[in-house]
């Protein structure tokens, strides 16, 4: 019997992960590099390569912070090991440096997931593992030896949580009123994912068709 965990990803994960290296990276790497060298060199670009380098700009930064949470996990006794695009020769975290970990859910356009923060000694969350790019993630929280802590995020520290995984929590138990607050803050953000999602796909069309017509 095997003495460890080793996390597998799912098959989006694997496609988002290939789409993301292959397109989105290598160009919005490109365009971030062309906006500092025609600073460096005092070159004036038109409004439609400044707009456009924005964009690609925005779209590096994206693609980065999905990679960011993409991790091959390695769950043995009392540490994690992981390995990631933006982390390849690995890092170990111990699991005696916190004190538990609380389970959360986040939404995107593909709707709802589970994800797990670690909460160190200070009681803030650091460490977050994303059930979205997971297979079996229930086996990964099993062998998390650290314990459950009940707590509620308020919608602020929902958002807080999404968008800069660090805050300071309280054990509060379950409230229904911060449930009812979070269930529609996943609603808009499925919401204005989606629509994200619809009009950068639009806008590849139409700057192909624009190229080719």
């Amino acid at each position: 019997m095997k003495d460890y965990i080793r996390s597998k990803f799912t098959k989006d994960t694997i496609f988002w992960s290939v789409f993301g290296l292959i397109l989105p990276f290598p160009v919005g790497t490109y365009y971030l590099y062309k906006i500092l060298i025609d600073f460096l060199s005092n070159n004036i670009a038109s409004i439609g390569e400044i707009l456009l380098s924005l964009l690609f700009f925005l779209i590096f930064i994206f693609v980065l912070n999905y990679f960011k949470n993409i991790r091959c996990l390695i769950i043995r006794k009392n540490k994690l090991k992981y390995y990631s695009i933006l982390m390849p020769f690995g890092r170990v975290v111990n699991f005696d440096k916190y004190i538990g970990k609380i389970e959360t859910s986040e939404t995107g356009s593909g709707g709802s997931y589970k994800v797990v923060y670690f909460v160190d000694k200070n009681n803030r969350t650091t460490f977050k593992i994303m059930g979205l790019h997971y297979k079996k993630f229930g086996e990964i929280i099993n062998a998390i030896p650290l314990r459950t802590m009940d707590f509620s995020p308020t919608t602020i520290q929902y958002f807080k949580l999404m968008f800069f995984e660090r805050i300071k929590i309280t054990e509060t138990g379950a409230n229904k009123e911060n449930e009812k607050g979070v269930g529609s803050a996943q609603k808009i953000i499925q919401i204005v994912s989606l629509i994200g999602i619809s009009l950068f796909v639009i806008g590849i069309i139409v700057k192909t068709l624009t190229k080719f017509g």
